[in-house]
């Protein structure tokens, strides 16, 4: 599923090893969990967000989701190596993009602002 769905030739060429990886690793991860539920009893496949607390006896924790969750990343957020990976597709597509052509006039891309000293 990682190399069809992770274009090595596209703005993570550089990386796309990595990406792979940490798509892997996640989805291993969310297998795992499902053959746990499973010899638990339970249904294998149903999908259950990050726990948000827990409690046996005296003893109880809680953790802070929205510290380590990536925003709008949906399933990624179950993993660690979700996590990651959204962080990485991130940073792949945050660099500055050139775009040239002013719809076919010509013009090319605009060549930044003029220098000081070609003002005077």
């Amino acid at each position: 599923m990682a190399q069809l769905l992770l274009d090595p030739t596209g703005r993570i060429s550089d990386w796309v090893n990595q990406f792979a990886e940490q798509f892997i690793a996640h989805h291993i991860v969310l297998e795992m969990l499902a053959q746990r539920d499973m010899n638990a009893g339970g249904v294998p496949g149903v999908a259950k967000g990050p726990i948000a607390g827990k409690s046996a006896g005296d003893v109880s924790i809680a953790y802070v989701p929205g510290a380590t969750i990536e925003p709008d990343a949906g399933h990624w957020n179950y993993t660690i190596y979700g996590q990651r990976f959204v962080r990485m597709i991130k940073l792949a597509g945050a660099g500055p993009i050139q775009l040239s052509g002013c719809g076919g006039t010509g013009a090319g891309a605009w060549p930044g602002p003029q220098n000081w000293q070609d003002s005077f």
